[in-house]
């Protein structure tokens, strides 16, 4: 019964203090706006029942009703301030903003820390207070996870997925998703989409990445799938240094043969010295049959023909023939009053066919000549053994003084080495079925790629007063990636049997990126004007080349008693088969803005205005070159009885003329979306 009785008191007292009191509630800032942490809001007439602003320096405080009380606004180095709340019904609530302004004769003391920018909390407080909807994910979460770039940490963010290295974000992808590096645009190194393949940058010197989905004021307008910034990693408060090593090892492809190609000394590094560059831009005609104006001009009458403004003419037409008799007429093979005689006219041509024609071709393509224009005879893949996975990461930071002034810095740097392989791979191309193209032909396919790549990371900041910090980044970044594959079918697309005729081809593709990133920073408070500024500088140098990418393709049957190969055709036709591409990117970005912020005060609240100015200028060129390999004016068409011949059919001496006479040539097709 007792209990009963001390149980109904405490709710009695409950109520009384629940409905006999108002709140007061509001936010504390300084007088630029920004929210104070830890302010002590008190009543004068009671300090014990105090208070402390949040995060956000929000508070809320009891007030007795039907009496006048005074809140006391405290917060060390500022002034304190004195509110009189005037009666306040029962549960009322007013909404009392405050801003102090700092204490002049108090001496200064400052107590400094860097947020620590790689941690989860820090970017969920920026998400939380942010206007836009955003998702990131963070160093600390890339750390558990153990990704080795950025393009596989990304991917782990929800509504983002990646393919071939691109990345799509709720469906959207291409010039819909825009990439920045600390806020700023980076090229994207490729010809054909404005997306970038963000495996350049490695995970170890990235603090955060951030997807922001919606539209602000304050960034640009051209997308509208996401807007990625890649944060980098900042210096920290005190002396960090960081290593790591990883070692990966694959049962099916570690210390074992691979398909692969030529390499350059320089592959390792993540680029090629030259090995694959082209060497030649003109290439003959696979007909070697020079016009009547070529022939005329070897033998040394292109001043004469210049002189009369002839740049050259059909030769079966009238105004041709006029011009190539009066060739003969300068040769002194045709008398200038027998012009218009036909007999005396197919006496010199006679003559002319017989000595002057081979003079004039031996001196437009000398015999002995290696036409094959310095392309080396590397089609066929090469095998070699698959060393262990690799990747090694060091930074380095701390603070210091120079001339008496705070100066961070960090120092990263990260090179990887990856060998993939599938010899059991399966392909499924599109062909003709009945006139109607579909998934028809099932490849067995043997793929491998490899990959070299490094990274560095250069952060200086430096404190040139309380007001006024600069900062400078420079960050290279090198990949070269190496993709093989040899793909094996029947002809009708099923896989290749004993007896069937066989469609093979193999593929090379090696590709170097590189980026080479400036970026400058400034950040400045005027407190005339309690206004701050912000100025961002970029610039990113890029290039992507993709040299001698090959192509070859052919068909052979097999003999059913002896298994072996036979008959190996280019075709249907040597240039359908055998190809060459050359393509080079050179993609540099300038983007720069400024910024500035002041607050715009009243008694009840507190606002900002915010505006600014960006610039930014994309230079790009991209050249693509295509050679194809076809039959010479040779009237031999070889055979083969083993794949092996296709190296020998395509030696330099296949190239070589000899009484006029080649095999094989290259000839160029360059594509016109040159720009």
């Amino acid at each position: 019964m007792k209990k009963v009785c001390f149980l109904v008191v405490i709710l009695f007292v409950t109520a009384s203090s629940i409905f006999g009191q108002g709140l007061v509630r509001g936010k504390v800032s300084d007088e630029s706006g920004e929210a104070l942490i830890g302010v002590v809001v008190a009543l004068k007439s009671n300090p014990a029942a105090g208070v402390l602003t949040d995060l956000d320096g929000n508070y809320t405080i009891k007030i007795p009703d039907a009496q006048t009380q005074t809140l006391v606004i405290s917060y060390v180095s500022y002034k304190t301030v004195e509110e009189i709340i005037t009666p306040l019904a029962k549960n009322q609530v007013v909404l009392k903003n405050v801003t102090l302004s700092s204490q002049n004769s108090l001496q200064e003391v400052e107590v400094a820390a860097k947020q620590v920018k790689a941690n989860e909390y820090f970017m969920e407080n920026i998400k939380r207070n942010s206007a836009t909807t955003i998702d990131y994910i963070s160093s600390e979460t890339m750390k558990k996870t153990g990704d080795p770039n950025v393009v596989t940490a990304v991917a782990r963010i929800s509504g983002v997925s990646v393919s071939n290295g691109l990345i799509t974000i709720r469906g959207i992808g291409d010039r819909y998703v825009k990439t920045t590096l600390n806020g700023s645009r980076i090229p994207t190194l490729d010809p054909l989409t404005n997306n970038i393949k963000l495996d350049l940058f490695p995970a170890s010197l990235v603090d955060n990445i951030i997807l922001t989905k919606t539209a602000s004021a304050d960034l640009p307008g051209d997308w509208a799938g996401a807007y990625v910034s890649v944060e980098t990693k900042d210096y920290p408060d005190k002396l960090t240094v960081n290593v790591e090593t990883q070692l990966g090892y694959n049962a099916q492809t570690t210390f074992k043969d691979f398909i692969s190609s030529a390499r350059s000394s320089t592959d390792w590094l993540g680029f090629d010295n030259g090995l694959r560059n082209r060497t030649q831009k003109e290439l003959v005609s696979s007909n070697f049959a020079p016009t009547q104006y070529q022939q005329l001009v070897a033998l040394g009458l292109g001043n004469y023909y210049a002189s009369m403004g002839v740049t050259g003419w059909q030769d079966a037409s009238m105004m041709g023939n006029t011009y190539f008799k009066l060739g003969l007429v300068q040769l002194g093979l045709l008398a200038p009053a027998q012009i218009n005689d036909q007999n005396a006219y197919n006496a010199a041509l006679a003559t002319y066919n017989k000595d002057d024609k081979q003079k004039a071709f031996d001196k437009i393509y000398p015999p002995g000549t290696n036409y094959s224009n310095g392309f080396a005879n590397n089609w066929i893949p090469i095998q070699r053994k698959a060393p262990l996975n690799f990747s090694q990461s060091f930074s380095v930071g701390n603070q210091t003084t120079l001339f008496n002034k705070q100066l961070g810095y960090l120092f990263g740097f990260r090179y990887n080495s990856f060998v993939r392989y599938d010899p059991n791979g399966i392909s499924q191309r599109i062909g003709p079925i009945d006139q109607n193209y579909a998934f028809a032909q099932h490849d067995d396919a043997v793929i491998s790629r490899q990959t070299n790549g490094w990274s560095a990371l250069f952060n200086l900041a430096y404190k040139l007063n309380d007001k006024n910090t600069i900062s400078l980044l420079f960050m290279p970044n090198l990949t070269g990636t190496n993709d093989i594959a040899s793909y094996i079918a029947a002809s009708d697309g099923s896989t290749a049997q004993q007896g069937d005729n066989v469609r093979t081809q193999n593929t090379q593709f090696y590709e170097q990126r590189k980026q080479l990133i400036y970026q400058a920073k400034s950040e400045h408070y005027v407190p005339a004007a309690k206004m701050k500024v912000d100025f961002n500088a970029s610039y990113t140098q890029g290039n992507s080349i993709a040299p001698d990418f090959k192509n070859i393709s052919y068909y052979y049957t097999r003999d059913n008693s002896t298994g072996n190969l036979s008959d190996i055709l280019f075709g249907p036709s040597v240039g359908a088969g055998i190809q060459r591409y050359y393509r080079y990117l050179t993609d540099n970005v300038l983007d720069s803005r400024i910024s500035a912020e002041m607050p715009i005060s009243s008694s009840t609240s507190i606002r900002k205005i915010k505006f600014g100015g960006a610039y930014l200028q994309n230079d790009r060129k991209s050249d693509m070159y295509n050679y194809i390999l076809q039959s010479g004016n040779s009237v031999t068409s070889p055979t083969f009885a083993s794949a092996a011949a296709i190296t020998h059919y395509l030696d330099q001496s296949s190239f070589i003329l000899t009484n006029g006479q080649t095999n094989l040539v290259y000839i160029t097709d360059d594509p016109a979306r040159n720009y």
